[in-house]
């Protein structure tokens, strides 16, 4: 049986509204055995809008009506719904009950209004009387444009026109925006009226705009920096270049310091009293600032000839260098050597100053586990070059030499640090020396962290005291030194040393061990038949050769200077690089020593010199199995008037016939 034509012709207009209505994402209709409460509310719209172009106008109402039952409906859907139900009661003729979901509608929504294309010409008079009995229009202006307006305590967007529709009541309106004081205004809207409201917001702040000439300058606003200023191509692609800026948006009304800042550059400051007229809030736009270039001055005082500079990584300079010219600001300067860093410091320097700096070259420490330096061990770190290496690898034990092959070491690494495991044994530490694989336990500060004293002064002679003849009695004078050239003798007692009256032989030796060959000594003796002489005994430098057997953490400090002296001090250089090359022996790396031994350049000469270094390196070789580079060794020893220990040491000539007798006879 058909239905009349003018319910039909509704329905097709209802359809085609509902076809032109945008639809959710579109999903698979639920099975019509589904019950309704076991539906989400997306599916139930859903399948009322399929009821509806059906023209099956009762079933989707009946579920539309337990749609706006349910309780875990949104506004939005909500308002579908009701959009919906209005639809199927144009559609079906109900206009009464239209015009209530009208009513509702607006209640919600006061700027809906049907598609007149679509709605029946009554169904629109009904519409329209609603409307004109329930919204009226509240017409906003507000000031600055784009302030955000929340209408009862809901943003609202405010149509281009400035007209708002809204339910005839009394509402709240609320303009903020930053930089502007907010401002609320109570406001009747009467039905089917319109109503001007006016909200002139106040400025509490102002945007500005600070230029500077040159770009990629830092801006800082009341101590805290805000950004870098940055350049744009004006002129339509001529080319033209504008001032580097940056704006700062809603900066608070009142005094402010503005400081532009770059390294290389004196840093500039602004200081301004920020208001605003009421008839113009445009940006305060400054002036373009121009950073005059700046520059400090580094002065380096010792170091090794040769070395390279290195300031922020860039090289610079090499010893002995002139005064070099860098950005102010904080500045790391290294000076590195055949392939090592010998010396590192961080400077601070102000602008136009001048950093007079030592170059003291000295071991470069890690300390592992740890961002920073235990402050117990803080005095190592503050007398070598200190690093820390984070993280640590877990499961290794560096208690033992072969513990540490997992690591990473620097190639250029003396020492490394690491907190006993577990942390808390007794606040201590292993230290560990590539150089010789060896580890020790640290337990405290070493009483001196200084290089040891590796050169001396021979001046010809020993001293002793007698209780036949009196104190400091000339015991011993050698041929070739300064005291035969002045005419000390064995036998003749010393009376004064620069100056200083001489009591007994220990003070005379303390004297003589702590001047320098640059300076020769007035000296004053008496000789064995009593007759009083002077001269001028000068001193010869020497080298002097550690065999104590030292272990643990000193011999591991020992070993740390004798690698940096070896590099980097031109005066012990051979006498550093001969206590190493002792040292790895004493620890079992006789490999090394022979090379480090042959690297060893010593003079033919009485004293410490190439005899001495060949007794030694025949040692290595021996133990190695070497004989008869061991042979030759031992033979160049045993021709030479080295000594032992010191200048004024043993003779090696007698040790090292004692080794050739023992090897010929194996």
């Amino acid at each position: 049986m058909s239905c009349p034509s003018w319910v039909r012709a509704r329905g097709l207009r209802i359809a085609a509204l509902l076809v032109a209505f945008p639809l959710a994402t579109a999903a698979a209709p639920p099975p019509e055995s589904a019950p309704a409460e076991g539906r989400s509310p997306r599916a139930l719209l859903d399948a009322a809008r399929e009821d509806l172009v059906g023209l099956r106008f009762e079933q989707a109402l009946a579920a539309i009506e337990s749609l706006l039952g349910r309780t875990d409906l949104a506004a939005a859907e909500r308002e579908e719904a009701l959009v919906l139900r209005s639809q199927a009661h144009v559609a079906s003729g109900n206009l009464e009950a239209a015009e209530r979901d009208y009513r509702e509608i607006l209640t919600g929504r006061p700027g809906f209004t049907p598609d007149p294309g679509l709605t029946p010409s009554k169904a629109l008079e009904r519409f329209h009387r609603v409307r004109a009995a329930l919204v009226g229009e509240l017409v906003i202006d507000v000031q600055p444009p784009d302030a955000r307006i929340t209408v009862d305590g809901l943003e609202t967007t405010v149509p281009a026109d400035a007209k708002l529709p809204l339910v005839a009541a009394e509402h709240v309106i609320r303009a903020e925006r930053r930089g502007f004081d907010p401002l609320a205004r109570s406001v009747r809207v009467e039905a089917n009226q319109s109503t001007r409201v006016e909200l002139r917001l106040l400025p509490n702040a102002r945007t500005i705009i600070v230029q500077t000439e040159p770009e990629d300058v830092e801006v800082s606003v009341d101590g805290v920096p805000v950004g870098r200023t940055a350049r744009a191509m004006t002129g339509g692609g001529s080319g033209t270049r504008a001032a580097a800026q940056f704006t700062i948006e809603s900066l608070p009304l009142g005094e402010h310091v503005i400081e532009l800042s770059k390294p290389c550059f004196r840093r500039e400051t602004i200081r301004d009293f920020l208001a605003v007229d009421l008839s113009d809030w445009s940006p305060k736009v400054y002036p373009p600032v121009r950073l005059a270039p700046a520059r400090s001055t580094i002065v380096l005082r010792g170091g090794p000839v040769g070395a390279e500079v290195f300031v922020d990584g860039e090289p610079m300079a090499l010893l002995p260098a002139t005064p070099i010219e860098v950005c102010p600001g904080e500045r790391q300067i290294e000076v590195w050597q055949s392939g090592r860093r010998l010396w590192t410091s961080v400077q601070s320097l102000a602008q136009a100053s001048e950093a007079v700096v030592v170059v003291e070259p000295r071991p470069n420490v890690a300390f592992f586990g740890a961002a920073e330096w235990p402050l117990e061990i803080a005095p190592v770190a503050e007398r070598f070059n200190a690093t820390a290496e984070v993280p640590l690898r877990t499961g290794l034990d560096l208690s033992r030499a072969e513990g540490w092959d997992g690591l990473r070491l620097a190639p250029d690494l003396d020492l490394a640090l690491v907190a006993r495991d577990p942390p808390g044994d007794a606040a201590g530490w292993w230290i560990y020396s590539p150089l010789l694989r060896a580890v020790a336990a640290l337990d405290a500060i070493p009483a001196s962290l200084e290089p040891p004293r590796l050169s001396g002064v021979s001046w010809g002679l020993s001293v002793v005291d007698s209780t036949r003849s009196g104190p400091a009695l000339v015991a011993e004078v050698r041929p070739d030194r300064s005291a035969t050239a002045v005419g000390l003798r064995p036998g003749d007692r010393l009376v004064s040393l620069g100056g200083t009256h001489i009591e007994s032989a220990a003070q005379a030796q303390r004297i003589l061990s702590i001047a320098s060959a640059a300076v020769p000594l007035d000296v004053e003796w008496l000789s064995a038949d009593g007759t009083a002489r002077r001269g001028r005994l000068a001193g010869e430098p020497s080298w002097r050769l550690i065999v104590d057997g030292a272990t643990g953490v000193e011999a591991l400090l020992r070993a740390a200077w004798a690698s940096v002296l070896a590099v980097a001090d031109q005066q012990q250089g051979a006498a550093a690089t001969a206590n190493l090359a002792l040292l790895l022996g004493a620890h079992g790396r006789s490999e090394l020593a022979v090379q480090v031994w042959r690297r060893v350049e010593l003079d033919d000469r009485p004293g410490i010199g190439s005899g001495t270094v060949q007794y030694y390196l025949g040692c290595e070789l021996e133990r190695l199995g070497a004989k008869e580079e061991a042979l030759r060794a031992y033979r160049l020893a045993a021709s030479s008037a080295a000594t032992a220990f010191e200048d004024e040491g043993p003779a090696i000539a007698p040790a090292a016939r004692d080794r050739l007798a023992d090897l010929e006879l194996q």
